[in-house]
């Protein structure tokens, strides 16, 4: 642009006056063009670094969201080490225990009918199965990669879990302790019939 203001000032001194007022205003409106030029320059390096400022801010609160929800996915070391977590493997253990040392006298013992020793080995059958169904989800709430939660979902879910499998743990005590007073109370009549037969000498 200063090229073009030195040729026409060259051209200017070469003329008459009279042209040389309508080179003077030629001079006038290229000075006027640089500055408007100039001035499109500055709004052109400001809007471009604005956008890119805000491409910058986006692209870094997207990436913080993506870091936060893959976040949700893996569980904490403080809900891996959450104390129900071995309290629900214990209780389910004891479930099995109770259960199936209840069976085992009931067969040794042989006071019930076969068909109540199977309505028991169904009850049995059914409890394990349902808490299997809370095992596995656990498992799903420990899992990394899995389900995206917070980690006070996790443990909310967790305590959930535990006390679903106490209340398992209880009913399979009530149970089995309720097969036990009908056995014994057959086992006292049992009893009570020979005593009975002993006595009035019957066969």
């Amino acid at each position: 642009m200063k090229k073009y203001c030195t040729v026409l000032l060259i051209i200017a001194w070469s003329v008459p006056a009279i042209a040389q007022s309508r080179f003077q205003t030629m001079l006038n409106q290229v000075a006027g063009l640089e500055s408007y030029l100039a001035s499109l320059k500055k709004v052109y390096s400001t809007t471009t670094n604005g956008l890119n400022t805000i491409h910058d801010l986006k692209n870094g609160s997207m990436s913080l969201n993506q870091s936060y929800f893959m976040s949700l996915k893996n569980p904490s070391s403080a809900v891996k080490n959450d104390p129900h977590i071995q309290a629900i493997s214990d209780l389910l253990r004891q479930v099995q225990q109770v259960f199936g040392n209840a069976i085992s006298w009931q067969q040794s013992q042989g006071l019930l009918t076969g068909d109540e020793l199977s309505y028991m080995r169904a009850v049995y059958s059914n409890l394990l199965a349902e808490c299997n169904k809370d095992l596995q989800e656990l498992n799903m709430v420990l899992s990394d990669g899995g389900v995206q939660m917070t980690d006070k979902q996790r443990i909310d879910r967790i305590d959930a879990i535990y006390k679903d499998m106490q209340g398992k743990y209880s009913f399979a005590r009530s149970f089995t302790h309720k097969a036990y007073e009908l056995a014994s109370e057959r086992s006292t009549s049992k009893t009570d019939n020979k005593s009975l037969k002993t006595l009035y000498n019957l066969n």
